[in-house]
């Protein structure tokens, strides 16, 4: 008996030791910032290239998770007794990248809600924005509300696994004459200034307007007929 409890401290005592030296927190932006200030930090952008040109937080280095070869190659030759400070545009992909170096064995500290809170946060982008060719302004998304008397807006990206799911049902709505909703879907690195504006700190996001005024508004995946019961009746 002695030596059976013997066997099961000493068991939990060496799983504790492998649970303790795995470690991920997720930061408010103000923690955040003022760890990444405080002292010289590990600071990963892991958003596409092509993000990280449109901005990004202090000297981060642009490591996308995309890239899983690129990414793993990098983060291998890194030192696992210094923290590493990552973030992506809203959440997604650097939670998957904190579980993966977590499970590596290092100390991650992660941007809760990502560079889109960031800006939000830091109102690093004024309201009057200076908006490029491709980016919708806030009084082109008040016509486009208004255009239809039923307009679906799908805040959307391309690295966005959920947003990729619900695209198909999504058109199949747009092109169903019956419900007479119109679809439009939103580009959310194209148009982070108005993300901001708009107060969108994560996607994909859907809003429901009727006859120009938002009815209904959702965060995160959802199901096809679950989305129709919910504005059918607005």
């Amino acid at each position: 008996m002695i030596k059976l409890q013997a066997k099961f401290f000493l068991s939990l005592i060496l799983f504790l030791a492998t649970v303790n030296g795995f470690s991920q927190t997720k930061l408010t932006t103000s923690d955040f910032v003022d760890s990444i200030h405080s002292s010289k930090r590990l600071l990963l952008d892991v958003r596409t290239p092509k993000e990280f040109e449109g901005g990004s937080i202090g000297n981060a280095k642009n490591i996308d998770w995309n890239d899983r070869d690129g990414f793993e190659a990098y983060t291998n030759s890194l030192d696992k007794k210094k923290p590493i400070y990552l973030f992506c545009l809203s959440g997604g992909r650097s939670a998957k990248a904190a579980d993966y170096l977590s499970e590596k064995g290092f100390k991650v500290f992660e941007l809760q809600g990502g560079y889109l809170k960031y800006q939000h946060d830091q109102k690093t982008i004024p309201d009057s924005v200076n908006q490029s060719n491709d980016e919708i302004s806030l009084s082109k998304f008040q016509q486009i509300v208004k255009s239809n008397p039923k307009v679906l807006i799908d805040f959307n990206a391309e690295w966005c696994a959920p947003c990729k799911v619900m695209r198909p049902f999504l058109d199949e709505i747009n092109r169903d004459e019956q419900n007479g909703i119109h679809v439009v879907f939103i580009d959310a690195d194209k148009n982070q200034g108005l993300l901001k504006v708009l107060k969108i700190s994560g996607i994909p996001r859907l809003q429901f307007f009727n006859n120009g005024k938002l009815s209904w508004d959702h965060t995160g995946a959802i199901e096809k007929s679950e989305l129709l019961e919910a504005i059918q009746d607005l």
